[in-house]
């Protein structure tokens, strides 16, 4: 799928966990109606359950206090072997 000379595939939106849509200007975080393709219904019906997903606040990752105490004592067992050295990653986006 997604390359040239291959099969389009439509699944049943209610049948699937992951959606990878490439439609020109179909990205749910810039839609603003007026990009190209936006007025298809199927990109309108796939921004909205997206937005669902991301508004939906029983997603948010919640720091426990056990899970700040933790932090703390790896840090600290860090700290007591000396100079930490790391090397931050790019952006995978």
């Amino acid at each position: 799928m997604g390359t040239k000379g291959t099969t389009i595939m439509r699944p049943k939106a209610r049948c699937v966990k992951v959606v990878h849509y490439c439609a020109a200007g179909s990205k749910p975080w810039r839609y603003t109606g007026e990009e190209e393709n936006m007025d298809r219904e199927d990109i309108k019906m796939l921004v909205k359950q997206w937005r669902d997903i991301y508004n939906d606040e029983s997603l948010d990752y919640k720091r426990t206090n056990a899970a700040a105490e933790d932090v703390n004592k790896f840090t600290a067992v860090l700290s007591e072997g000396g100079v930490v050295y790391y090397v931050t990653a790019p952006s995978a986006a």
